[in-house]
């Protein structure tokens, strides 16, 4: 079965959250956004059990990152927040 991963990064942040994820972290927080922490800090996201089924995990993080891509807090002047997404097969790897 195929999924859809989501997460959020900045148009400054040349690197892939889901394969390159210790660059990409890096340079985010050396940037001063967070993202990991904001997302982290969303309700729904904080309240959603390990146990909750992938597809509900997805949908949930799929509704805070639009919130955060919503209000676009990077307090750079042509700098934005943007969903990614990846999907995978959730029998084996992801398919990039």
């Amino acid at each position: 079965m195929k999924m859809t991963e989501y997460w959020v990064t900045s148009t400054d942040n040349p690197y892939d959250p889901f394969s390159q994820w210790d660059d990409w972290y890096s340079t985010d927080l050396r940037l001063g956004y967070n993202l990991a922490a904001y997302v982290a800090r969303d309700p729904d996201v904080a309240a959603l059990s390990s146990d909750a089924p992938p597809l509900i995990q997805q949908e949930v993080l799929k509704n805070a990152i639009d919130m955060i891509c919503q209000f676009q807090l990077t307090g750079r002047e042509g700098v934005y927040f943007k969903r990614v997404t990846r999907v995978v097969d959730t029998d084996s790897t992801p398919v990039v």
